[in-house]
């Protein structure tokens, strides 16, 4: 980035720094907002760039750098081109409770678990037989929670929400084809039911999980629950989040301005 962008103002994050204060006081004498990390310090710095007004543009350092891949940005060379290329792109955003910015997922329960199980399980096994597997783990080892949407109650183990529509459909979900659809992606399994286990066990090797009536896949730009045994925590974009009693998502429809490759990769 220095020898790329040699106009650009560098700000190294130390363990003892507070990232929210030093991106908002980098964002307020910046012209571009560009933020080397993982999903979670990119959605930190996204409602911050938002605050600003001003073009958030993401330098993929992280992880699984699940924003920056599916912007198509695979480097901070891509990111680098984009900026100089001037190419911006508007992307919905999630508002969690109308606070906290979510850019690709949150789940409540043992989803993170489940995902941590299944691509560990994947390097021998086929992917269908490895998210069984998964599955089983997972609802052995985890007690489910109970929530109650629209008035009916909900025990579930695993609940995704997802900024835009993911594919493949069901519980394997791993990538977006645009971030800017103004909908949530809402997936639900209800394992309040005798036989649960096994009935999503068949319905997952047969590849029925769809038609399941203890699967529920939702798409709208708003999606509420209230947790019924007490705060529940709201994990999202890789990072543990706060403990709520009432959850609120809501789609605000292309509010964030990032840069893009001119050229889909």
């Amino acid at each position: 980035v220095r020898s790329l962008l040699p106009d650009a103002e560098i700000v190294e994050v130390s363990p003892d720094d507070d990232l929210t204060d030093l991106l908002r006081r980098a964002a307020n004498r910046a012209n571009v907002l560009a933020v080397s990390g993982g999903d979670g310090t990119i959605a930190c710095a996204a409602p911050l760039a938002l605050e600003a007004g001003i073009p958030l543009a993401v330098l993929p350092g992280g992880t699984f750098n699940h924003f920056a891949r599916d912007l198509g940005i695979r480097s901070v060379a891509d990111a680098v081109d984009a900026i100089n290329d001037g190419h911006l792109t508007r992307v919905d955003i999630v508002r969690l409770n109308d606070d906290t910015v979510v850019l690709n997922t949150a789940s409540i329960g043992a989803y993170p678990h489940f995902v941590r199980t299944r691509n560990r399980l994947q390097r021998k096994r086929s992917r269908p037989f490895a998210t069984a597997l998964a599955l089983t783990a997972t609802m052995r080892r985890t007690r489910p929670v109970r929530i109650r949407v629209d008035g009916e109650l909900m025990e579930t183990s695993l609940f995704l929400v997802g900024n835009s529509l993911y594919l493949p459909s069901g519980f394997a979900p791993s990538r977006r084809l645009r971030l800017d659809d103004g909908l949530l992606d809402v997936r639900i399994l209800d394992v309040g039911h005798r036989f649960a286990l096994a009935r999503l066990i068949g319905s997952m090797l047969t590849g029925r999980l769809e038609r399941s009536p203890l699967y529920h896949e939702l798409q709208v730009p708003e999606f509420s629950f209230s947790a019924v045994d007490g705060p529940l925590v709201v994990a999202h974009d890789g990072e543990i989040g706060e403990s709520y009693d009432a959850v609120t998502f809501r789609v605000e429809y292309r509010a964030l301005c990032v840069y893009t490759p001119a050229t889909p990769r």
